[in-house]
């Protein structure tokens, strides 16, 4: 979700197949599209112990899918550095068959690296899938 468009990620997906060995597996882990949207923060301020304040708006298009957002970090010393970023969040159904398209059909899937159930309210989503040939 991070390359511009839906053909930009596929392809490295494909990229992705072609690089595993016959059988070799592939470990997706990213955030899971429900539990962002259900616990979605717009904007958001922290503070460091260095002085650093970081401050994040948001805004998530549910037409495309994507969340984008604005960091900006304020120095102690008053320096400001502004980020942004776009990043394309993934259904585990978009996942799934994006992954069987490029010959990498999902084995199994979890709500995080150590193994738990996925559910609504899992923050993250971990797809393993395999090689087909």
């Amino acid at each position: 979700g991070y390359l511009e468009n839906e053909d930009e990620d596929r392809k490295v997906l494909q990229q992705v197949q072609r690089a595993l060995k016959p059988q070799g597996r592939f470990l997706l882990e990213t955030i899971q599209r429900e539990a962002l949207l259900r616990y979605f923060a717009p904007h958001e301020i922290s503070r460091h112990a260095s002085g650093l304040i970081v401050l994040e708006e948001r805004s998530f298009d549910l037409l495309t899918s994507r969340n984008n957002g604005q960091v900006t970090m304020l120095d102690a010393d008053g320096q400001r550095n502004e980020y942004h970023h776009s990043v394309r969040i993934y259904t585990l159904t978009e996942l799934a068959r994006m992954l069987a398209e490029a010959g990498l059909p999902v084995q199994t899937y979890y709500g995080g690296l150590d193994g738990r159930n996925l559910s609504l309210t899992s923050l993250r989503q971990v797809v393993l899938s395999q090689k087909s040939n």
